[in-house]
């Protein structure tokens, strides 16, 4: 019996890839491939990282769906885990896929060698798997997933994958699996189908009726207007959600299709470049892993003496911001919030 386990990263087809799992899941089933329930989130496995690391460090949606109680997201993850272990014992499974991009972010000994000792009795064989993604693309979709609990943007500099990568290979995985986040070079441009090509070849499973995923990425206008509302209401609330930001967020997600202009946030070239170029890690994936970003080029500047800016204070620091479409967004968003819903 074989584990499939996919760490990420983090903003690289995860939720794509765990949803589609999820709808699934009773194929699978049939098919000798368990994707478990969790009790917590239903597409994923996010109680794998509880014990793995100190409380204010795991994932901020764990911590809230359990308002911060550290002792009963311990104790569920044991529940879970020993139901896990005998569901396993009492079924002619091949294979277990767990998936939680939480996972990128561990990568102390001690930590993997725990999540090494929960997974060993499970299975025969460990396939690590992890999407990268090049450094500029994952700064900007962090810098969006941050803003939705927080009005602080992301310090500029380095993203890194080496010891986390070089951990598992050492502590957890039989193989790893390191592969570039490109939706040029899969299936329909389907991460879904890209993993089950991959790593479930011959499970006779249709994909065709599964639902692909919206696109919920805000434009550069709409992540300033989220920005600017975090630090007028919610300054002394970073790293939690509140459900006005979340209605705010859906309105503008509306009116995002309205509005005329790009949805598409661009960085500043000039942070694009700060950002890749500082990631000297690139030139180690490269070369240890076969991984080449093709926007990249020839990875000239790469490695290069880098002076990374000062933390910015507001979204226009690192993306182009049209500000006509930004209050358009607003006018469109109050609306929407302003009329009743529909009875």
């Amino acid at each position: 019996m074989k584990i499939v386990l996919h760490i990420g990263m983090p903003k690289a087809g995860s939720t794509a890839l765990q949803e589609g799992l999820r709808s699934l899941r009773d194929p699978l089933a049939e098919a000798g491939v368990l994707y478990p329930k969790s009790p917590v989130i239903r597409n994923k496995q996010a109680l794998l990282v509880s014990g793995l690391t100190s409380h204010g460090r795991l994932p901020r949606h764990l911590r809230h769906k359990y308002n911060d109680d550290s002792e009963k997201i311990e104790q569920d993850a044991q529940t879970w885990l020993q139901q896990l272990r005998e569901r396993i014992t009492n079924s002619s499974l091949d294979t277990v896929v767990l998936s939680d991009e939480s996972l990128f972010r561990i990568n102390s000994e001690s930590a993997l060698t725990t999540l090494a000792e929960r997974l060993r009795p499970l299975a025969d064989t460990i396939d690590v798997v992890v999407y990268v993604r090049q450094p500029s693309d994952y700064y900007l979709s962090m810098a969006q997933q941050t803003l939705k609990a927080s009005h602080e943007i992301r310090s500029v500099e380095p993203i890194n994958y080496r010891a986390t990568l070089e951990g598992y290979a050492k502590h957890v995985a039989d193989t790893l699996h390191v592969l570039p986040y490109d939706r040029r070079n899969w299936p329909n441009g389907d991460i879904l189908r890209h993993f089950f090509e991959k790593f479930l070849p011959n499970v006779d499973v249709s994909l065709d009726d599964v639902p692909k995923q919206p696109n919920t990425s805000l434009s550069a206008e709409a992540m300033s207007v989220v920005a600017e509302y975090r630090r007028l209401f919610w300054s002394d609330a970073n790293q939690r959600f509140t459900p006005d930001t979340g209605r705010l967020i859906r309105a503008l997600n509306a009116a995002d299709a309205e509005v005329d202009g790009s949805r598409r946030p661009r960085l500043h070239e000039s942070v694009r470049q700060a950002v890749d170029n500082a990631s000297t890690e690139l030139l180690w994936l490269r070369d240890m892993h076969g991984v080449v970003f093709d926007e990249l080029g020839d990875y000239e500047g790469v490695g290069e003496s880098v002076e990374l800016p000062p933390r910015p204070e507001r979204v226009e620091d690192i993306c182009q911001v049209d500000t006509e479409r930004k209050t358009a967004l607003v006018y469109r968003a109050l609306r929407e919030l302003a009329e009743p819903p529909a009875k």
